[in-house]
């Protein structure tokens, strides 16, 4: 294919393919760190309730 052979196409292609999951590795770990801030203010903002048995009311 003009000029490019076939072992010089495939290390492109593996280069490529490294770069990608390098890409989703790092995107997969910022999601998990903003999961981890959103439950974090969501456990703040319930003042530990969520601890509380069921059918009680925090501070009782």
């Amino acid at each position: 294919m003009l000029g490019v052979d076939r072992g010089e196409r495939r290390l492109t292609l593996l280069a490529t393919y490294a770069h990608a999951l390098v890409v989703l590795k790092v995107g997969g770990g910022v999601y998990l760190l903003w999961l981890a801030w959103r439950a974090a203010r969501s456990a703040a903002a319930l003042g530990g309730a969520a601890d509380a048995p069921a059918g009680t009311s925090p501070g009782t």
